[in-house]
């Protein structure tokens, strides 16, 4: 489950968004923090095969290998990967059935995750931001990946979602969890790998008294 990088650049033609990236993501739990307009999500999108192009090399499982990262780590990402006019219960079953989960398996766990998120079946353009970002988060949880990758999971959620939410993450056995955050509290409680994009597109791995003090919430 380890993914390693080699001098990978990333780039929106003309511009490289994320330049010399040497790191290596293990087991466990990585964080990713950054200002806003850093990278974070460009980086998290290049793991799921969105970003199209870059130089440099990755490995994982020893290979250049995107399929076998979205086979086995669930992916959330912004709103515009929901379908807005469907309700809850039809976007989660939709994506059950694109991950071939049978009929009995895929209800119960659309019942575990709309009771655990707390979740309104109900059109998704009509939920707020935080329950959309919940919903978002189900759906990376809904075949049971291996690993997650989830771009700022807890942005937009209330204070006793996020600490459920922390707690999830933390007890349960996902073998690597790649995520971002500008909240350097959750990167304080959670005993992680941590990397620091800096304003020249470049990724050090990084301790958290060393930016305690960095304003990142920008």
């Amino acid at each position: 489950m380890e993914i390693l990088t080699k001098d990978l650049d990333i780039f929106y033609p003309p511009k490289t968004v994320l330049k010399k990236i040497n790191i290596h993501l293990g087991e466990g739990i990585n964080i990713i923090v950054g200002k806003n307009g850093s990278g974070k999500s460009t980086f998290l999108k290049f793991f799921a095969g969105l970003i199209k192009h870059y130089n440099g090399t990755f490995k994982y499982r020893g290979l250049n290998n995107f399929e076998g990262i979205k086979k086995d780590f669930g992916f959330q990402f912004g709103e515009e990967f929901l379908t807005l006019n469907l309700k809850v219960s039809e976007m989660t079953r939709f994506c059950g059935k694109l991950h071939g989960i049978d009929n009995k398996t895929l209800g119960k766990r659309i019942t575990d995750l709309i009771d655990f998120f707390e979740l309104e079946d109900k059109e998704i353009q009509f939920l707020s931001y935080g329950n959309k970002k919940k919903l978002l988060i189900a759906l990376a949880m809904l075949n049971k990946p291996k690993g997650l990758i989830l771009d700022e999971p807890f942005e937009g959620l209330d204070f006793v979602m996020k600490k459920k939410l922390l707690e999830y993450l933390l007890a349960n056995n996902f073998k690597n969890i790649i995520l971002s955050t500008n909240d350097l509290n959750i990167a304080k409680s959670i005993t992680s790998s941590l990397f620091l994009i800096n304003t020249d597109g470049s990724i050090l791995k990084t301790e958290i008294s060393e930016i305690s003090n960095l304003n990142i919430d920008q």
